[in-house]
């Protein structure tokens, strides 16, 4: 399940940015999260596959559309990035955003949405945390409908979605077909965040 082909390490200039001004994320043009610091500009990383190796941190999000071609563009004035896959058999758009917190003191959470706008898609999914620049031993585990990513030393992370999430390893990955019109949203944010939860997701 979510087994994703292994590619070359994605180039800087593919990559496109999100930020709600306290955190940022690096979103290459094949569906990845790359690189991210959280919850701050200066913390450890989560995500440092653009560094290295997906071993030391990714977030992947993409259709199952060998040869499709794909672009990325922002939404007018806005800082929401959108990715699309485009092929004869379907089109696929995930969109990415980092919603700016109520409170000073909110953490960061990251919102990816995968729509189908044309045709049907299996969609994959893995999200793969490693603290501290995978330094620190990141454990996994099932809360609920949610995935619960944590490290010592370091603030827990949550994983909610509108589709049902598995553990391998310590990765949490999804697989799932979808068709036109059809809407699955994931966020990842703080442990203990009101706003991470399955039930905060759209579908």
């Amino acid at each position: 399940m979510a087994d994703f082909p292994q590619e070359a390490q994605n180039r800087i200039e593919d990559h496109g940015i999100i930020g709600d001004m306290r955190s940022a994320a690096l979103i290459a043009n094949t569906g990845s999260i790359d690189f991210c610091c959280w919850p701050d500009f200066d913390s450890p990383s989560i995500f440092t596959a653009l560094l290295d190796t997906p071993d030391a941190g990714i977030f992947q999000l993409a259709p199952d559309l060998p040869g499709a071609r794909r672009l990325q563009i922002y939404l007018p004035d806005t800082n929401v990035l959108q990715t699309r896959w485009i092929s004869e058999d379907a089109v696929v758009e995930v969109t990415d955003l980092m919603p700016i917190g109520e409170d000073q003191d909110d953490l960061p959470r990251i919102v990816r949405r995968v729509q189908v706008r044309f045709g049907e898609a299996t969609i994959r999914m893995r999200c793969r945390v490693r603290m501290d620049y995978s330094r620190a031993e990141t454990t996994a585990r099932v809360d609920g409908q949610d995935i619960c990513f944590e490290a010592e030393g370091q603030p827990g992370m949550r994983l909610s979605a509108a589709t049902p999430l598995q553990l391998q390893q310590q990765d949490a990955v999804a697989e799932f077909h979808m068709h036109k019109g059809q809407t699955v949203e994931f966020i990842l944010g703080g442990i203990d965040d009101p706003n991470v939860a399955a039930g905060k997701c759209s579908r």
